[in-house]
């Protein structure tokens, strides 16, 4: 666990330090967590933990559960499948707003991405690609210019890639999905965006009905 840096207030900077626990499974789903265990770890006092604990529940990363404590979030099958729902809807808007905001910039990127992705895919690489699955998608948000939907998204993200790195979603790198990442830039590199979004819809909804096909741990 990282110590603080006073960039942001302590409580900010707390959040932000067990987010990123969260999402990276150094802090693992359905895991107990102590105020004085972590205020010693980053060197604060309990206040700004319990700030941070707040936030984090806030946005569901957290669950406090009467006389027994705080844990980091333990979702149910259902709740899986409720969030990718929510991040296709998010994703998609994100897309719309993007080529309105930034259209040229998103498509530099997109492009750059998928050569990435391309070549951890070719060389088998499920680790960076997994991350640069990540980053395909969250573009949607990032070059949409649009604050408040960046910040609805981000707990969605910091959950999915948390799911990922608790090894809760369990599949090996699809060479269909993979196709499509490549497609959806192509398309987007040829500005036929009728077809881009045409291809993130069949692409997103394609994910969502094969999440029965991957391994989903019971909730805590």
């Amino acid at each position: 666990m990282k110590r603080v840096l006073n960039r942001k207030s302590l409580s900010e900077q707390v959040a932000e330090a067990l987010g990123e626990d969260i999402r990276d499974g150094r802090l693992k789903l359905g895991q107990m967590l102590s105020e004085n265990q972590i205020a010693t770890d980053l060197g604060v006092s309990r206040t700004p933990v319990r700030e941070a604990f707040s936030h984090l529940e806030f946005q569901g990363l957290l669950v406090t559960k009467p006389q027994s404590g705080t844990f980091v979030f333990s979702p149910s099958q259902e709740d899986i499948k409720e969030i990718f729902e929510i991040r296709s809807c998010l994703e998609l808007q994100g897309l719309q707003s993007s080529l309105k905001a930034s259209e040229k910039t998103f498509s530099v990127a997109l492009h750059s991405i998928c050569e990435e992705m391309d070549s951890a895919f070719n060389a088998g690489d499920e680790d960076k690609y997994a991350k640069l699955d990540h980053r395909f998608h969250e573009s949607f948000i990032l070059f949409s210019g649009n604050r408040l939907l960046t910040s609805v998204y981000n707990p969605i993200s910091l959950k999915l890639r948390a799911l990922a790195n608790n090894n809760l979603l369990i599949k090996m790198v699809d060479e269909v999905s993979h196709s499509e990442h490549l497609q959806i830039a192509q398309n987007f590199g040829r500005k036929q965006f009728f077809e881009v979004k045409t291809l993130m819809t069949q692409h997103l909804a394609r994910f969502e009905g094969d999440l029965d096909q991957y391994q989903m741990s019971d909730p805590i």
